[in-house]
């Protein structure tokens, strides 16, 4: 997620490299790499190579929700494996949960983020 977000907050004025992603998301780099391959894969980013070659926001940032990444990287969302009220006595309070969960990650989205350049927390590549 910090590295879509990253990517989102340069307002695709250029690609950013693998190692402006690393610096500034604060990620190592070797498990980035498996990372944006996976963004990549799933049509979140579009990647290209050459000396102005990065890493792209494929989607307008409104439509990259959280849910859909974090979907896209684990699985269906789910906050426990009682999936059912036969099996699980709690199994209402649990998917109360869960749908409210679902929910506020649907309506977030990377254009909601505030990036907060002025304190560091994300800073433009060079």
């Amino acid at each position: 997620m910090h590295a879509l977000i990253y990517i989102a907050s340069t307002s695709g004025e250029k690609a950013c490299s693998i190692n402006e992603i690393a610096e500034n998301a604060r990620i190592p780099r070797e498990y980035l790499a498996k990372v944006l391959k996976g963004l990549t894969n799933d049509g979140f980013l579009v990647s290209s190579r050459g000396i102005n070659g990065g890493y792209r926001l494929k989607k307008a940032p409104k439509d990259i929700s959280f849910l859909n990444v974090l979907e896209a990287a684990e699985g269906p969302f789910a906050v426990t494996l009682c999936n059912d009220n036969k099996s699980c006595p709690d199994f209402m309070f649990w998917d109360d949960i869960r749908k409210r969960l679902v929910a506020s990650l649907s309506d977030m989205n990377l254009a909601k983020v505030e990036f907060k350049k002025n304190n560091n927390k994300v800073k433009k590549g060079k």
